[in-house]
């Protein structure tokens, strides 16, 4: 809505400039014909333009001044505004400026350019009867009101048909290619969220989630880089559920792949917009962490610990599911396999003394 604001704000003032423009080139072509076709002994060229020009561009001047107070203060009717101005514009230069030149009145398709701007059938087929109103006024005006002027009437009325019709032609114009553009966007909006639906699927579990092996590698990969290990310091936690096996086992896979997906979730739930979790394969996960410290990192992870093991599963009777695990500190010197091994050997150093604890290598 802001964006289409602007832009109508824009196109306003570029038609007020045009209107400015025209108003300027006509006093100048004025003055150029006033000086060329009158008498310099009998109509001095000051006192000639005082007489015939210089009320009107007064009253053209004053009308475009508060177009400039319309578009700033009324925006909501810049568009009828500066319609109505083209039209008044152009029965200024006809009947007080141009009257003895013939083909003054094609004047009036300038209210046409205007209007087609606005790309809105109704201002145009509004502005057709005006345009041929005021042809028909300019002629009644400037006498004689003979067969000629009924003639001219006739040609111009045409020729202002003629191009108020084709004006007809570029709105519609314009509204096809306007349908065609936004189906070309559509059509690309549809095919990028279809390729970021599937860039998701290829790089998250879809059991639990949570990022898969691929993109923890990946991401791994790129934190123990030569480029990156210095500036992002990170915790590698490797977290296994106890006794999955058992739980498989005694109430079933279906059972089993609850339980993943509820400790995936009390993972996810202590996850910062830094933090990174994924399942590793089957019910081992890894976290990586940018906390500040280990001892930061181990609060952390003790608070997901203590959630899994207070949570009860209700196809398992109620019973909660516990979690072993690993964290290791990356230093920074270390490799991506050394650095994974310690985490994975303090892991298993949880499982060795008891399960359901955190050990730091």
């Amino acid at each position: 809505m802001f964006i289409h604001a602007a832009y109508e704000k824009k196109w306003n003032r570029t038609i007020l400039s045009i209107l400015w423009l025209v108003t300027f080139i006509a006093f100048i072509c004025h003055a150029l014909i006033t000086e060329l076709l009158s008498d310099p002994f009998s109509h001095p060229f000051q006192n000639h333009m005082l007489k015939d020009g210089t009320p009107a561009y007064f009253m053209a001047i004053a009308m475009l001044l508060l177009l400039e107070l319309v578009i700033r203060k009324f925006s909501s009717w810049a568009h009828l505004a500066l319609i109505a101005a083209s039209h008044i514009l152009s029965c200024m230069l006809v009947l007080y400026l141009y009257r003895d030149i013939h083909v003054a009145p094609v004047t009036f398709v300038f209210p046409l350019l205007v209007t087609c701007i606005f790309f809105r059938p109704l201002y145009l087929a509004v502005s057709v009867p005006v345009s041929i109103a005021e042809l028909m006024w300019v002629f009644w005006e400037t006498p004689p009101f003979d067969i000629p002027a009924v003639i001219a009437i006739i040609i111009v009325s045409s020729i202002i048909a003629g191009s108020y019709l084709a004006g007809f032609g570029v709105i519609a114009r314009g509204k096809m290619l306007v349908q065609s553009l936004q189906r070309s966007i559509e059509s690309e909006q549809e095919l990028l969220i279809q390729n970021i639906i599937m860039d998701r699927m290829s790089k998250m579990d879809p059991l639990t989630g949570l990022y898969n092996h691929k993109s923890f590698q990946e991401y791994f990969d790129k934190l123990t880089s030569p480029e990156q290990s210095k500036a992002f310091p990170f915790q590698l936690a490797v977290i296994d559920i106890d006794n999955f096996k058992r739980v498989n086992d005694t109430y079933g896979h279906a059972v089993g792949d609850i339980a993943l997906k509820q400790v995936a979730s009390s993972i996810q739930e202590h996850m910062e917009p830094n933090d990174f979790a994924a399942r590793y394969g089957g019910e081992e996960f890894v976290v990586l962490l940018h906390e500040p410290s280990v001892e930061a990192a181990y609060s952390k992870l003790e608070r997901i610990r203590k959630q899994i093991a207070r949570t009860p599963i209700d196809e398992m009777n109620r019973l909660p599911v516990t979690v072993s695990i690993g964290l290791h500190a990356y230093t920074g010197q270390e490799s991506k396999v050394d650095c994974f091994a310690k985490a994975d050997g303090a892991l298993y150093a949880s499982k060795n003394e008891g399960k359901n604890r955190i050990t730091v290598l």
